[in-house]
């Protein structure tokens, strides 16, 4: 793994600079990885969570994660598998596409952080969801 400053410079003539984390993960026997960075500091943070992450082999890239929406269609489906009630099932589907979908639908599971699940409960509360719903809701992302 290598944390390395890359300059070019633009068509228009302007030097740009980056910092690239260069990595290798456990996926598919060892695919090269790369991650670019604004500030030098992000980038050792990245090396060093990655790092860790990809020797418990629990990393998954960016360009290989889905988002929140396809993560839920996927355990909806799970829950038809196991054959949940249908009422558990149609609540799952409601608070998917009412709750979750629109706030968090377009964001990556491995780019999902808790002051962005913070800042979702925040945002629920304040479009007037109440309590009780808020939790059901955050019991239902986290599953």
């Amino acid at each position: 793994m290598s944390v390395r400053k890359r300059t070019w410079k633009t068509s228009k003539g302007v030097e740009k600079e980056a910092w690239v984390v260069d990595y290798v993960d456990r996926v598919e026997g060892g695919k090269r990885r790369l991650r670019s960075f604004d500030k030098k500091k992000d980038a050792l943070n990245f090396a060093a969570t990655a790092r860790t992450e990809v020797r418990a082999g629990t990393h998954t890239a960016d360009s290989q994660s889905v988002t929140v929406s396809e993560a839920g269609r996927l355990w909806i489906t799970t829950g038809e598998k196991n054959r949940l009630e249908r009422s558990t099932l149609t609540m799952y589907r409601q608070q998917l596409s009412l709750h979750i979908a629109p706030y968090l639908g377009n964001v990556k599971l491995s780019q999902l952080s808790a002051p962005m699940v913070r800042e979702f409960e925040d945002q629920l509360a304040r479009d007037g969801r109440s309590a009780v719903m808020v939790r059901k809701v955050h019991v239902s992302l986290s599953s």
